[in-house]
């Protein structure tokens, strides 16, 4: 949905683009060669295309900076004491404290 908001943006403001350099060709007149005046155009109407690449180019470094981010701090969590392995297909979950020890444990059943 943000993407089609972002687009119908985009297309606009690649049409107001357009439409003033579009306007300025028709009021400079005879001042202009058609050749600078089509070029004009022609450089107007990529515009849209090139803001469009733009933010999907910007879009996608993020979503990988992202991914490295991420894999930063995995690599970074404190592993909980007493696992070394824990079973995927645990069934159920039973938590005990010890009276002595402030720590809690964890015990896991398959």
């Amino acid at each position: 949905m943000n993407y089609r908001f972002l687009a119908v943006w985009l297309e606009t403001i690649g049409c107001i683009v357009v439409f003033f350099a579009s306007l300025f060709a028709v009021t400079a007149g005879d001042s202009l060669s058609p050749g600078l005046v089509g070029l004009s155009v022609t450089y107007a109407l990529q515009v849209t295309q090139t803001l469009n690449w733009l933010i999907r180019i910007t879009s996608d470094i993020e979503t990988h900076l992202v991914s490295i981010e991420r894999l930063k701090e995995y690599g970074e969590v404190v592993q909980v004491l007493g696992f070394e392995h824990v079973s995927v297909f645990a069934t159920a979950t039973r938590v005990t404290k010890s009276n002595s020890d402030t720590k809690a444990c964890l015990t896991l059943f398959d």
